[in-house]
């Protein structure tokens, strides 16, 4: 089964540097304003990349970057691929059974996505190497993780 395995937020609102490890149920608990739903902002975003607010930066001097990995990719999955472009676009960049994708921007600018291009990873285990999106990818991706279902904590469940 593919899942999003792992998150990696740099500099985007209260997560200055934050590496989270994700399975098969992750719960996010915590305080008000302890950066839960940063988290899941930052999930949907590297999912479906849009611009970022002015006031999404912890420091607006540095870019704010996002990067996700999808683990557990096999050959048979990338086959349900409803479009044959579409497999073809995330086949190469599969490696291992991981697919990690980047969202990043700096300042005001329009983020620029992009994929891990080879095996270098980082000793935290975030890639080195990335390149942007080949045609195809976002809807390769969109084919593979759905939107997010996001479950909202009840104030009073009694």
């Amino acid at each position: 089964m593919h899942s999003l395995s792992k998150i990696h937020i740099k500099n985007f609102r209260s997560c200055k540097q934050v590496i989270l490890p994700l399975g098969d149920f992750t719960p996010l608990v915590g305080q008000n304003n302890a950066g839960k739903s940063t988290i899941l902002d930052a999930i949907r975003l590297v999912l479906a990349p849009k611009a970022f607010a002015k006031t999404d930066a912890n420091d607006p001097n540095e870019p704010i970057i996002i990067s996700a990995c999808v683990s557990g990719i096999t050959e048979e999955l990338i086959a349900q691929i409803p479009e044959a472009r579409h497999q073809a676009a995330i086949s190469p960049y599969c490696i291992n059974g991981d697919l990690w994708i980047r969202i990043s921007a700096s300042g005001s600018t329009r983020p620029s996505t992009e994929v891990w291009e080879n095996g270098d990873l980082d000793d935290q285990g975030v890639p080195t190497s990335w390149r942007s999106y080949p045609t195809g990818l976002p809807q390769a991706i969109s084919a593979l993780l759905p939107e997010a279902l996001h479950i909202r904590a009840m104030d009073d469940v009694q």
